[in-house]
Order: C-alpha cells, then structure tokens, then sequence
C-alpha cells in the first residue's frame, strides 16, 4: 500500500472518530489492497463474504434483483467510504446483496474475524466500528422516510445533494432504481429541474 492510499485510510477513519497512529498501523498490516475493474462484482447473492471493505478510490453500487429479474439499487459507496458493515449484507456468511464497481480503482479490505479482533484489542477502532455503524443506521433510516414522503422531484434534489456530480459519472438507470423511478420518470425529472 503507498503513502496516498494510507493516507485515504487515515481520512475514512477520521471521518468517524480520532484514531491513534499505532492503531492504523496495525489496521494498515493486516489490510489487503485490491485493484477493481469497472463492472467487477466483488460480493454476490448467496456467495460467502467474510471481509469488511474500505474504498480506496472506487465508485460501487449495491443492488438486489427484484422478482421479474429488475436491478433495485439500494446504495451508493464513494470513493474515501466505508462499504456497509460485513453484519448487515450477509446472512449465515452469505451476501445479500451484489457489490459491483462502476469505476477503475482500488479497496482495502480486512477479514472479519480479524476485524473484529483489533475492535477487542483497541479502544479506537472499536469507536470507529461504533459510529460506522450509528452512522449507516442513521443514513438507511434518513433515505427511508425520503423514499416513502418525498416526491421523485425532491428525491433527485436529495440524491444531488448526498452525491454531488455522481449524476454524469453512472448509469442513470441505476440512479432511476435508486429514486424508485423509471428512466423515463427521470428524464422527465430532470429535465423539470433543468428549468427551475
């Protein structure tokens, strides 16, 4: 791992609490950099995932198939995040979801068990896990309610201001899916806030 990527490891945590140097310097030990190819799909449905991941500088989308075989997005990771925690996309081990690139880059990513083992062993990063988790709760509720009370309108205005610029960086289909939207309910959209 070079000296950029460990300071983009350094930052994802700060984001959530302050961690001391010997702390990261264990976490940056056991991490595993891996280089991801747009379109790649590094955790699938009914699959074994035993990491947690940290992106480095990757885009990645999470989605679910629906029962006539649709993509339902259900979140977006930006470069400098952390992807949901190992506990809450998989089930017996296995995940849930697909985790699938949209960009060329790279993630840090750590076993779970061994994860879990520094959570014991340092104050800090037990924090860290802590408030990535209140975090993602806080995140998965607040996009919830936006689901069910806003309209489609607002829900783009919301989605601009949560992920700026991603809007000309994806697919907007899979935008679309993530509003609850058709692709020509977008467009539409859209162009509507095109001339506001």
């Amino acid at each position: 791992m070079d000296a950029n990527q460990e300071i983009i490891l350094n930052s994802i945590f700060q984001k959530h609490t302050t961690i001391g140097n010997s702390s990261l310097r264990k976490f940056i030990d056991v991490c595993e950099l891996k280089t991801l190819k747009k379109g790649e799909q590094f955790s699938t449905i009914n699959k074994p995932d035993s990491y947690e991941y940290f992106l480095i500088d990757s885009l990645v989308c999470r989605y679910i198939f629906d029962e006539q075989g649709e993509i339902v997005v259900s979140g977006f990771y930006l470069p400098g995040t952390v992807i949901t925690p190992n506990f809450a996309r998989t089930v017996n081990g296995k995940s849930i979801y697909i985790l699938e690139v949209l960009s060329d880059g790279s993630l840090a990513r750590i076993p779970v068990k061994i994860m879990d083992s520094l959570r014991y062993s340092y104050e800090d990063i037990k924090t860290f896990g802590a408030k990535v988790v209140e975090n993602e709760l806080a995140k998965t509720l607040h996009a919830e309610v936006s689901y069910r009370v806003l309209t489609a309108k607002n829900r783009l205005i919301n989605f601009r201001k949560e992920y700026p610029n991603l809007e000309n960086l994806i697919p907007h289909s899979f935008i679309a899916s993530y509003l609850g939207i058709t692709t020509v309910s977008f467009s539409r959209v859209r162009n509507e806030l095109t001339k506001t």
